[in-house]
């Protein structure tokens, strides 16, 4: 599932900035990676570790 800022922003209706940084903080922890669709636009996926990290925060 690839996920965008502006997905994120519609689905949850919240701000532009909210869901960027919501992704970016997702993606600091090691749950998300990003990758760039082109120069403005980046989308992002769940990391190979995803199911790891998530237990280790859930515990």
């Amino acid at each position: 599932m690839l996920l965008t800022v502006r997905e994120i922003e519609t689905r949850m209706g919240i701000s532009n900035q909210t869901a960027r940084t919501d992704l970016d903080h997702l993606e600091a922890l090691g749950l998300l990676d990003a990758m760039e669709m082109n120069k403005k636009t980046k989308f992002f996926l769940l990391s190979e570790s995803f199911e790891d990290i998530l237990r280790k925060l859930t515990k």
